[in-house]
């Protein structure tokens, strides 16, 4: 891990944590049952919280701290985000170890608000255009929270550009084209944006509301630039032939993916052959990128790559 960033402070060098916890537990309705049976209901998966340390080594350690402070105090929900995770996170645990002005450890606990680096549910059978509308949807209520005029006239390209385009998973290359521009030109201005407002944010002139009103615009302008940036890999993934839906997912099977998306497990073999996998068993504990073609092709479940 190179970098982590909470909201808007990034931790760098030393103040990367050697190692982050994640995960959590399954919560499941157990009934007992005659004949020592059991049925069993999934509720659904919860994360515990993540809790993280370093060290501040560098000549504005105390502000770095300060700042840390104020989002534990204003209380509001953050994007954390390392790697290939990405969570909404608010703060409920922070504490520092003075040592010296510019040497200063840190402990971290933050509670996860949702995880949204988690794929599409699984009991759902979501096609590309489905996934590429849910974005949509996403990013537009984003941008009504965010009430940018400059973000708001960007997303209505956006728009303007989808709804020429009856079906992006069937798009010419010249349709894919259209989409790309509005959507790249959309990110630039979301980004640019977060820095004026960044910037505004801890320029020290502001009262506790203004500041804890910036804060969580900030936050959704940080998510809003993730889904912008899902919705274009996806429109790439079209246009390069990669041809597919592009989901992140830890743990579980090949067979159970193509179960869902092509209602046969034996065509595993398709996503294997895209992603380079060998083997249908996929990492536990560790976040896997794959791209799920459109295609899928039968080899009656034998690997021939």
């Amino acid at each position: 891990m190179t970098t982590l960033t909470l909201g808007t402070f990034t931790f760098q060098t030393f103040a990367v944590p050697e190692r982050i916890n994640g995960g959590g537990p399954q919560s499941l309705s157990e009934k007992r049952l005659v004949g020592g049976k059991k049925s069993v209901d999934a509720m659904g998966s919860f994360d515990d919280d993540i809790a993280f340390s370093g060290l501040f080594l560098q000549s504005d350690a105390e502000l770095k701290i300060v700042e840390l402070q104020s989002f534990k105090s204003l209380g509001v929900p953050l994007p954390l985000i390392y790697s290939t995770f990405f969570y909404l996170v608010a703060i409920k645990e922070f504490t520092y170890h003075f040592e010296r002005n510019y040497q200063i450890r840190y402990n971290m606990v933050v509670t996860v608000i949702e995880n949204l680096s988690n794929p599409v549910d699984d009991a759902t059978n979501i096609s590309y255009d489905d996934s590429i509308n849910q974005l949509l949807n996403t990013s537009n209520s984003l941008s009504g929270s965010i009430d940018n005029t400059n973000i708001t006239n960007s997303m209505t390209s956006v728009n303007n550009a989808f709804d020429q385009v009856p079906s992006v998973q069937n798009a010419t290359t010249a349709q894919l084209a259209t989409l790309q521009a509005p959507v790249q030109n959309a990110q630039s201005v979301v980004e640019s944006e977060t820095e004026t407002l960044n910037s505004a944010t801890f320029s020290g002139n502001l009262d506790v509301d203004q500041l804890a009103d910036n804060l969580q615009t900030l936050s959704d302008m940080y998510v809003l630039q993730s889904v912008l940036t899902e919705i274009f890999k996806n429109i790439s993934l079209i246009e390069t032939g990669s041809t597919g839906l592009k989901i992140t997912i830890s743990g579980g099977s090949l067979y159970q993916l193509a179960a869902r998306y092509y209602g046969d497990a034996l065509k595993w073999t398709t996503i294997a052959e895209a992603n380079g996998f060998f083997d249908p068993e996929i990492p536990a504990g560790v976040a896997t990128t794959l791209v799920i073609p459109v295609a899928s092709s039968d080899t009656g479940g034998v690997l021939t790559q």
